[in-house]
């Protein structure tokens, strides 16, 4: 198993990362830390923000060349979701580990002068890009950590979510690869789907994985459309209605089709509205991690 220190931050790819800073921080307060410049070792730009009310970040990422990884990304995918970043104690023993459990690292052990890294396939992982890295720099990770203190707010992240073709796979294979702690299930028969919480160790963060029950539905449709992946962010904290009056005032829609019910008690914001990551207000009524 990969000993997990903590989740660092979620990274999504956008054409524009100014634009998209500017939405999130005016949207959810997320709060501007740093921007970033493309280098020759790494053909993108961004800024990295954090998240009220957690020690998690949200990274941006623009690419700097048509050749960049992140403008294949965003040829082949659109603006969305990109990858999920957790440091370890050693990426010298992460990679160990990797190896043990049967899996290559992605791109080998790479060094920005900033962290020391690697990387898991979404080949391997059902669909996700798993960042590992050990940092180098402890100074600007305490400076980073500084400003998570001073940022307050009601509104959090509660969870992302893995679309995939496969719910008990998955579920092993997080449990086997990370140690992540299997919480709830769950099943929406009139939405045909079913699914499951994990905890991620270390971190506030919870892991959800969604499975079509059979071959019919929005989730089945979209992962024949755009394959398994990261699907959605799960909002915490955001009271009935409070969701769509941002959007208002900040899309300035009226559009009540930019909110979907989900059984009661979640509402989704369609991922065209802000920058290509769907967002649900979260409030899911508890289940046992036995029921089917």
């Amino acid at each position: 198993m990969i000993v997990i220190k903590h989740v660092d931050h979620i990274s999504m790819a956008v054409p524009d990362w100014k634009t998209q800073s500017v939405l999130m921080e005016q949207l959810f307060n997320f709060k501007f830390i740093r921007e970033f410049p493309a280098t020759s070792t790494t053909p993108f730009s961004g800024c990295v923000l954090q998240i009220p009310n957690s020690s998690l970040q949200w990274e941006i990422l623009q690419p700097s060349s048509p050749q960049s990884f992140v403008a294949k990304f965003l040829n082949e995918r659109g603006p969305g979701l990109h990858h999920i970043t957790l440091e370890v104690p050693s990426i010298n023993k992460a990679v160990e580990e990797m190896q043990q459990l049967g899996l290559q690292p992605f791109g080998g052990i790479t060094e920005d002068g900033v962290w020391k890294m690697t990387y898991i396939h979404p080949r391997d992982s059902g669909g996700v890009l798993w960042q590992l890295f050990e940092p180098l720099n402890q100074s600007r990770k305490q400076e980073e950590a500084n400003t998570s203190k001073n940022s307050r707010s009601e509104t959090g992240i509660d969870h992302v979510c893995l679309l995939s073709k496969d719910l008990n796979k998955q579920i092993d294979w997080h449990k086997k690869i990370f140690g992540f702690q299997e919480t709830e299930n769950w099943k929406e028969t009139a939405l045909n789907i079913k699914g499951c919480r994990l905890k991620m160790p270390n971190s506030e963060l919870h892991f959800e994985i969604i499975s079509p029950m059979d071959k019919k539905g929005d989730v089945y449709d979209f992962i024949q459309l755009n394959g398994e992946g990261l699907y959605h962010i799960g909002l915490k904290n955001i009271a009935e209605g409070e969701l769509s009056q941002h959007l208002k005032k900040m899309l300035a829609t009226d559009n009540k089709d930019d909110l979907k019910k989900l059984a009661g008690h979640s509402s989704y914001v369609s991922p065209q509205q802000i920058g290509g990551v769907t967002l649900s207000r979260w409030k899911r009524i508890l289940h046992s991690p036995n029921q089917q």
